[in-house]
C-alpha cells in the first residue's frame, strides 16, 4: 500500500495465529521481535495500514534455529589447577541471542546431581569449595524460559592436593623433654582448618586426643598430658573438606612434669632451702620437734598444680599413711580439703597429726583435668623430700607457783600457749590420785 503510515505485524508458532507470540505495530518496514521464539516453524504476518484503512495479511514462516552451543574455552581439558593460586575460573564464547549461561560442574561426567550456576556472563569462577581431584564441567546457553541449547561438551580440570603440613616443634627427638605441650607446624596455603592427633606409639592405634577443626597452626591441649612418651601429627583440610596425607613426627617427644614441692614446715634442721631432685634420706638429720599447739603442713606451689595430695605417716617408707587432697600449699589437719570442684572435709582425709609420735610427710602436685584413663585424680607429680618431725605441743608455760617454793597464799597463773575459752585447774596432794580441790576459771 503505497500510502501506507504503520505496519502491524503478528508472530505466532501456530497457523491459525490463535496464540501470537508477538504483535507489534510499527511505522518502519522492519521489526524485531521483542520475545523469545520457540525453536521450528514459525507463522508471521504483516498488513499496512493508512489511516483506518487495512490492507490484506501477506504471511510466511521461518524457523528462527535452535539455540546455539556455547564453546568452551578455558582451563584446557585436564589442566591441574593449583590452590589457592588458581581458583577454577570457567570461560565459553558466547552465543548470539543467549541471555544467560547455566554452568553444570561435578566429579562424575554423568553430571547427576552437578553443582549448576546461573551467570549473563561468559565466565564463572565455581563458588562453592571443590577438593582435590577431577573435576567435570559443561555450559549451556539460554535465550529464555524453555529455550536453552544443547551442553557443550564436557571438559576436565584437575584440583591439586594442598600441601602437607611441615612439622616445626616439638623436635623429632625422641630425648625431647618438654613440660607446656604445644604442637607448631607451619601454615599451609590453601587450607581450611587442620586435624591434630596425638598417641603414645608410633602406629597410632593407641590414641591419646584427636582434635579437629583447629584454624591456626599450633595447638596445646586444654587438658594436660600424662608424663610419658608421646607421638603427633597433623593433617591440613583444604576448602572442599579432602584431608592432605599426615605429617607425623618420626620420633616422639617427653611429656615431663619436673617441678617440685619443696617443704616449707615442719622442715628438718639444717635441710636445704633449694630445690633439687636429690633423694634425701629423712634420718640423716635431727628429728624436728615442733611445739606449736596447731600444727601444720606448707610447701612451695607448683605451676600447673590443680591440687596437692598430702601424705602423713609413722612409717618412713609410707607402707600406711593418711592422704588429703589439697587446694592450696598450706593445711592444718581437720580443715577442709580438695574434693573435686567444691571445698568438702571426708573422715578419711584429716591427716591427723599423733601427738608424742615421730611422723613423717611428703607432698606431691597433682594435675586435673587430663587426657589420660586410669587415674581419676589427675597427672601424679614428684613427690617432695620426706620430712621428719615429732609434734610435742606447749598447750601452757609460766606456771607460778613451782619449783616447790612456799607461799602464804596459793595463786596460780600461767601462760596460755593456745587460744581457749576457759580452764579447769585441778590441786593435788602430794601422792594423791584425785584433786583435793577443782576449778574452771575464764582467767588465766
Amino acid at each position: 500500500m503505497p500510502s501506507a503510515l504503520t505496519y502491524e505485524v503478528v508472530i505466532d508458532n501456530n497457523g491459525d495465529f490463535s496464540s501470537p507470540e508477538f504483535t507489534s505495530r510499527t511505522a518502519n518496514n522492519t521489526v524485531v521481535p521483542t520475545t523469545n521464539l520457540r525453536t521450528g516453524t514459525n507463522h508471521w504476518r504483516v498488513r499496512a495500514f493508512a489511516g483506518s484503512e487495512a490492507s490484506d495479511w501477506s504471511t510466511s514462516t521461518f524457523d528462527p534455529g535452535p539455540v546455539g552451543v556455547p564453546q568452551a574455552v578455558s582451563p584446557a581439558n585436564g589442566e591441574p589447577l593449583k590452590q589457592p593460586e588458581d581458583p577454577p575460573l570457567l570461560t565459553w564464547g558466547a552465543v548470539h541471542g543467549a541471555t544467560e549461561y547455566i554452568v553444570e560442574v561435578d566429579r562424575d561426567v554423568d553430571f547427576i546431581g552437578a553443582g549448576s550456576y546461573t551467570t549473563k556472563t561468559t565466565s564463572l569462577v565455581v563458588p562453592d569449595p571443590l577438593g582435590a581431584g577431577t573435576w567435570h564441567w559443561r555450559v549451556k546457553a539460554s535465550r529464555g524460559t524453555g529455550l536453552v541449547s544443547e551442553p557443550s561438551s564436557a571438559r576436565t580440570f584437575q584440583i591439586l592436593p594442598i600441601d602437607v603440613p611441615t612439622l616445626i616443634s616439638p623436635a623429632n627427638d625422641a630425648n625431647t623433654q618438654i613440660e607446656d605441650v604445644v604442637l607448631d607446624w607451619k601454615p599451609v596455603p590453601g587450607a581450611k582448618s587442620y586435624e591434630v592427633q596425638v598417641a603414645n606409639n608410633e602406629t597410632f592405634t593407641n590414641i591419646t586426643e584427636t582434635r579437629i577443626g583447629i584454624l591456626g597452626t599450633k595447638y596445646s591441649p586444654a587438658k594436660g598430658y600424662n608424663n610419658d612418651q608421646y607421638y603427633w601429627r597433623v593433617r591440613a583440610i583444604d576448602l572442599g573438606g579432602t584431608a592432605t596425607p599426615w605429617a607425623e613426627s618420626q620420633f616422639n617427644f617427653k611429656r615431663q612434669w619436673p617441678d617440685r614441692p619443696w617443704p616449707v614446715f615442719p622442715m628438718q634442721d639444717g635441710f636445704t632451702t633449694t630445690p633439687d631432685t636429690v633423694n634425701h634420706d629423712p634420718f640423716a638429720l635431727p628429728n624436728k620437734i615442733i611445739t606449736t599447739p596447731a600444727p601444720y603442713f606448707q610447701w612451695t606451689p607448683v605451676q600447673h598444680a590443680s591440687h596437692y595430695q598430702l601424705d602423713v605417716s609413722t612409717d618412713a617408707n609410707f607402707s600406711t599413711f593418711a592422704s588429703c587432697r589439697i587446694a592450696g600449699t598450706t593445711y592444718t589437719p581437720g580443715n577442709a580439703v580438695y574434693s573435686d570442684t567444691s571445698m568438702s572435709r571426708g573422715s578419711e582425709e584429716d591427716c591427723l597429726v599423733q601427738e608424742g609420735s615421730q611422723m613423717f610427710w611428703r607432698v606431691r602436685p597433682m594435675d586435673a583435668p587430663f587426657n589420660d584413663i586410669g587415674f581419676f585424680d589427675g597427672i601424679q607429680g614428684i613427690y617432695s623430700p620426706t620430712q621428719r618431725f615429732t609434734w610435742d605441743p606447749v598447750y601452757f608455760s609460766g606456771l607460778s607457783p613451782m619449783g616447790g617454793v612456799t607461799v602464804a597464799v596459793p595463786t596460780f597463773s600461767w601462760t596460755p600457749g593456745v587460744a581457749a575459752e576457759k580452764y579447769k585447774v585441778e590441786i593435788f596432794k602430794s601422792g594423791a590420785a584425785s584433786p583435793i580441790h577443782t576449778k574452771t576459771t575464764y582467767a588465766t
